[in-house]
């Protein structure tokens, strides 16, 4: 299978959900900037996940970690909570950028993927040509956060839309992955329920 299509079968699995829905949080809360959101999330993201399958970064599961990560995740949460709103939409955001990208590093960084045939033969070569691999598992990635991609043009589609999307109901079921996500990560309790999402997804 196609490493982007295994990706867009793999978002709607257990175990893709521990970074999907705070990637999806983070662009929704970003309103018409979550375009910048999602490229950073999905960037910080790939190269995080990236470079524990290769071997380059090795993070122990341990609360010092969990801590850390979990501090990257309340700030990039702050910071796109906090985007202001966009009369130049394309215009790059510093904000914007930095909080899509400590969100995915945040989420990606003990994050266990579910395991298919196109991203089994990926990770099996990785450490041997991880530079050669790197492409592929961007688009395995990429179709794993496509919703993100939706969930950004929403607000250009309509002025109701974004009116909507930028309501309290919405903004706080946007939060609420991410906040889920500092206080699994601050508690040591992240790999576990990872874990346990992991053995109930089934992607072959």
């Amino acid at each position: 299978m196609d490493p982007l299509l295994e990706g867009v079968v793999a978002a709607a699995q257990p175990c893709s959900l521990a970074l999907v829905l705070p990637a999806a949080g983070a662009t929704v809360l970003a309103g018409r900037r979550g375009w910048l959101v999602a490229i950073a999330c999905w960037t910080t993201a790939s190269l995080t996940a990236w470079s524990r399958a290769a071997g380059t970064l090795d993070l122990p599961d341990s609360m010092v970690v969990g801590v850390l990560l979990a501090a990257m995740a309340l700030a990039g949460t702050a910071l796109t909570v906090t985007t202001p709103t966009a009369t130049k939409p394309l215009a790059p955001n510093p904000r914007a950028v930095a909080g899509g990208a400590l969100v995915g590093l945040a989420g990606a960084a003990l994050w266990q993927p579910c395991v298919g045939p196109a991203l089994g033969t990926i990770l099996t070569a990785a450490p041997d040509d991880p530079g050669g691999q790197l492409g592929q598992f961007a688009a395995y990635t990429a179709g794993l956060l496509l919703v993100t991609v939706g969930l950004a043009a929403l607000p250009h589609l309509h002025p109701r839309m974004d009116t909507a999307l930028a309501a309290t109901p919405a903004r706080v079921v946007a939060a609420a992955p991410l906040l889920l996500l500092v206080v699994v990560l601050a508690t040591g309790t992240y790999s576990t329920i990872v874990g346990a999402l992991v053995r109930a997804s089934s992607l072959s």
